[in-house]
């Protein structure tokens, strides 16, 4: 985080506030702080990185690369507003989001995978497993086979975290499973992540009270490795 503003003011002292490397520093640094519990800030930083970058409208309409950046910076918003536990007040700056992005907004454009994953994530954190649910699947229906296999471990595990927290556990335990088999195959079962998806599987069978089915899969982890 140091580093990164200290390349942010680097920017501001040479570029100014609307040059693109300058924007793109911002951007960076928003995300970072998110990530490091700064929801604040992030929103601010990252609110004022969209703002300037719409505020060029022929720059915004000619340059496809600034505007899927903007679109990814949108994903790092919705994040830190959820992190603040206020993105279902400010969720309807979301639903008109094609007015500004055009097609590169839809579902089925992979350039938007990152926004409409952390909406998918958001929905679920609200209550609205339906919504939540729509996205995910539709994110795999189209991208499954386009997406590399942490995306779309990400997003099978975003489907099951929300039929879990829907109480709907069957369905659940089937995209975990998908989730950690896919991982293990990638990453290897020595990886955090991949750990992080058997645990998944295991707790969320033992929910069901499918004790015997989760302790032999940690078992046969524990093998593995």
């Amino acid at each position: 985080e140091r580093i990164l503003r200290e390349m942010l003011q680097i920017c501001l002292n040479s570029r100014g506030l609307r040059h693109w490397e300058t924007l793109s520093a911002m951007q960076t640094l928003g995300g970072c702080l998110e990530k490091n519990n700064k929801a604040l800030e992030s929103e601010q930083i990252l609110r004022t990185v969209v703002y300037l970058r719409r505020e060029d409208q022929q720059r915004w309409n000619e340059n496809v690369p600034n505007r899927h950046s903007t679109l990814v910076a949108l994903g790092s918003l919705v994040r830190a507003l959820a992190r603040e536990g206020r993105l279902g007040e400010n969720i309807t700056e979301f639903v008109n989001i094609r007015e500004w992005f055009g097609d590169m907004a839809d579902l089925e454009d992979l350039r938007s995978w990152m926004f409409w994953f952390e909406i998918a994530r958001a929905r679920s954190q609200l209550g609205q497993a339906s919504e939540s649910e729509d996205i995910f699947r539709t994110l795999l229906r189209y991208h499954g086979e386009q997406m590399p296999p942490n995306l779309v471990c990400d997003t099978m595990k975003g489907l099951a975290d929300t039929l879990r927290q829907d109480g709907r556990l069957q369905e659940a335990v089937i995209w975990y499973r998908k989730t950690f088999l896919l991982r293990a195959k990638w990453c290897g079962l020595e990886d955090w992540l991949t750990f992080l998806d058997t645990m998944d599987l295991g707790h969320c069978l033992a929910m069901q009270g499918r004790y015997v089915e989760a302790l032999h899969h940690f078992q046969e982890c524990i093998e593995g490795v």
